[in-house]
């Protein structure tokens, strides 16, 4: 009795692999069709052409055409995934996974923002470096344009402007020339 209960749990397990694997297989082939379709109906309505009037250098055809060949074996994966009842477990996975590459994403956005906001709060409140002072900054002359919240406009003797980020002006030695009310760092 305990050995028929096992032979069909795995005869269940192996028609769940053999369907999975023909879904997949099934999802492949017609991806790959779906996808020429596609590419086949765009070229022949010359939608690249009339993108290139228009002034778009994209190649929509190839574009849409793997798309629509990617929508489909995202679906006959989830398919097979739901067959062998692993799909809520790699929705959640994935799902965890795309959180988580969005925290990164957006804390690598702001690493720098933040030193250079507070910086140039700093510059304001400060009065270190004012529009007009001309200032020496990593090797870098030139007069103080503007002091923005993130980075301060320089203009070279030779008239070349310079972005230059705040958190620089805080972290290096500024050398400032003498300033006609006498203040001088």
């Amino acid at each position: 009795m305990a050995f028929e209960s096992v032979v069909r749990a795995l005869s269940a397990i192996y028609t769940d692999l053999t369907v999975a694997a023909v879904l997949l297989l099934f999802g492949i082939v017609l991806g790959r069709l779906l996808g020429r379709l596609a590419l086949r109906l765009l070229r022949e309505l010359e939608v690249d052409s009339l993108l290139k009037i228009t002034g778009v250098k994209m190649p929509l055809s190839e574009l849409a055409s793997s798309a629509v060949s990617h929508a489909m074996y995202f679906v006959f994966i989830v398919l097979a995934l739901d067959r062998l009842h692993l799909a809520t477990v790699m929705f959640n996975v994935a799902a965890a996974v795309l959180i988580v590459a969005l925290v990164a994403s957006v804390l690598l956005g702001v690493k720098d923002l933040v030193p250079n906001a507070l910086a140039g709060l700093r510059l304001h409140l400060g009065g270190h470096v004012r529009p007009g002072d001309t200032i020496r900054a990593r090797d870098i002359e030139g007069k103080v344009v503007s002091i923005g919240m993130l980075d301060t406009l320089m203009e070279t003797k030779e008239g070349d402007s310079i972005t230059m980020p705040n958190s620089l002006l805080l972290l290096d030695t500024v050398l400032r020339k003498k300033r006609s009310d006498g203040l001088k760092k």
